[in-house]
């Protein structure tokens, strides 16, 4: 039987592919399909476009991310085998569509350490032998880090470990998280290296530099849905960033939104308790998340405007230039 993971192309998806392959290493017999949402539900059309990827052989698992609801239908109308298990309450949706779905509502559950527990549960004889103390205190590491208890618990090391994830880049991470949890030399070993430690935190100092630099009045402010914003573009650990940020001007700011160009995705973040991001901004846009983290895409079509309209604004700007000369 065949088997393919759709995930999430962050650090807690990459959780989630570490603990899919090492249960199922049969790489022929189970494809890892990972990255954004635009990606997620274009690459669930080319499942469903495949004729050879037929359900009276494919088991799907879907972990951390949710592929839009009319894909979701379409997969689950043909008859495929859907193992659901997400964390997101925008995706509380799915349980309507696969009746055993799991979206977990717990602020202290991550796609990883759910889906650890669904493939525990249902492997139960190799689950002794899969599962070791470095494995858990890697998901548990990936679990603080996407549900901010590292944050409360002023636990640096899941910090360390998304930095090292940005550092190698997802294929790179994951092969050598699968290594050391596949290969005995590596039994008793630090979740991270001394040699990676260095450069980890090197990288985390750069980082505090250039958040540092996000003062109020490099921000676009601006009142939205009767909030007040702070706008960004391209800023890199959006996490981090943020929590300073919003921290830091709690009494000026409600929600602090990064517009990412190039990967074309909208972050919100709140740290207050009354507003909820994912409802009110994400949810409009087919994104989803959580009510103080969300996120959504932005449309090829929305990129080409926002682009044509810059250069169109430049474009005129010179030609005014020109003719005052």
């Amino acid at each position: 039987m065949r088997k393919i993971l759709i995930t999430h192309g962050d650090l807690d998806g990459a959780g989630c592919e570490i603990i899919f392959r090492l249960y199922y290493p049969d790489r022929i017999n189970a494809a890892i399909i990972h990255g954004y949402q635009e990606d997620i539900n274009l690459k669930t059309k080319q499942i469903l476009g495949n004729p050879n990827i037929t359900p009276s052989d494919t088991e799907i698992y879907i972990a951390d991310i949710c592929p839009d609801r009319p894909l979701l239908e379409e997969m689950s109308s043909r008859g495929f085998t859907i193992h659901l298990l997400d964390h997101h309450q925008t995706n509380s949706w799915a349980k309507e569509v696969v009746k055993t779905a799991v979206v977990s509502d717990m602020q202290s559950d991550s796609g990883a350490s759910l889906l650890k527990g669904y493939l525990s549960l249902i492997n139960h004889e190799s689950s002794n032998k899969i599962e070791t103390k470095e494995l858990e205190e890697f998901i548990d590491a990936v679990r603080s880090w996407d549900t901010w208890d590292w944050k409360r618990n002023n636990y640096f090391a899941p910090k360390q470990l998304c930095s090292l994830f940005f550092m190698l880049g997802y294929d790179r991470f994951v092969a050598h998280y699968l290594e050391r949890f596949t290969d005995s030399k590596w039994q008793g070993a630090p979740l991270l290296l001394p040699e990676h430690l260095f450069f980890v935190d090197a990288k985390i100092e750069s980082e505090q530099r250039s958040i540092d630099e996000l003062t109020l009045d490099k921000a676009i402010q601006k009142e939205i849905k009767g909030y007040h914003c702070a706008i960004f573009l391209g800023i890199f650990n959006i996490s981090e960033a943020s929590y300073q940020f919003l921290k830091k001007h709690r009494f000026d700011i409600d929600i602090i939104i990064n517009i990412n160009l190039l990967r074309r995705t909208i972050s919100y973040r709140t740290l207050k308790d009354d507003i909820d991001v994912a409802t009110v901004f994400a949810e409009p846009l087919n994104g989803g998340g959580h009510s103080k983290a969300a996120g959504s895409s932005i449309p090829m079509d929305k990129i080409n405007h926002i682009v044509n309209y810059i250069l169109d604004d430049s474009s005129k700007l010179q030609k005014k230039k020109k003719e005052r000369l």
